[in-house]
């Protein structure tokens, strides 16, 4: 039989085992009152979202929008470079 170790002593043989995070714990890591560990539980700590399951009754992902993350920024540019040119030909003629 394999050997476990407690998650907080590294070099102590496990004699429990947490409730709520399934840890293995050694006596001094063990609160026998919550069958679970005395501080420091794996199971507060909260889960990243990024690694949860979608929820499928929950608000959905937004499709990408070509017209406003694609098309917008475009005609933008093309708009900025036109007044530029233009604010370009002005000064010329102005200086002649």
């Amino acid at each position: 039989m394999a050997n476990f170790y407690c998650k907080n002593h590294k070099e102590r043989i496990a004699t429990h085992q947490c409730s709520r995070c399934s840890k293995p714990l050694c006596e001094e890591c063990y609160n026998p009152q919550m069958d679970a560990c005395q501080v420091n539980c794996d199971a507060d700590i909260p889960v990243n979202p990024r690694f949860q399951r979608p929820n499928p009754d929950g608000p959905q992902p937004r499709k990408f929008n070509w017209f406003l993350q694609v098309i917008v920024p475009i005609l933008a540019a093309i708009g900025g470079l036109t007044l530029l040119l233009l604010a370009m030909c002005g000064a010329m003629l102005m200086g002649m």
